[in-house]
């Protein structure tokens, strides 16, 4: 991975993303009503497309993002399994 991840385990940086991602749906949310709701100049409904343009986009990379830290938890937990099992092993067989 390239980017330089949060300080922290994975999953509190997997939390703290999808609380920006749940505000950013709340502010499309806010847009989209706005913009059906509203009787807005050209100037005010060009912006509030254009700040949903961006969110939209943000959205999209924070999933992505998401995705990659889920994978990545989910690679952490079969190691942690795998070296809990042969530390196990290890354990019966010299015991025995």
């Amino acid at each position: 991975m390239g980017k330089k991840q949060p300080r922290g385990t994975v999953t509190s940086a997997i939390d703290a993303l999808e609380e920006h991602l749940a505000v950013c749906k709340e502010n499309l949310e806010t847009i989209d009503w706005q913009l059906h709701r509203e009787e807005l100049s050209m100037e005010s409904r060009q912006s509030l497309q254009d700040e949903k343009t961006m969110l939209k986009e943000r959205v999209s990379r924070y999933e992505h993002e998401l995705w990659s830290l889920r994978k990545e938890n989910g690679r952490n937990m079969v190691l942690s399994l795998a070296l809990l099992s042969l530390f196990l092993l290890l354990y019966l067989c010299w015991g025995l």
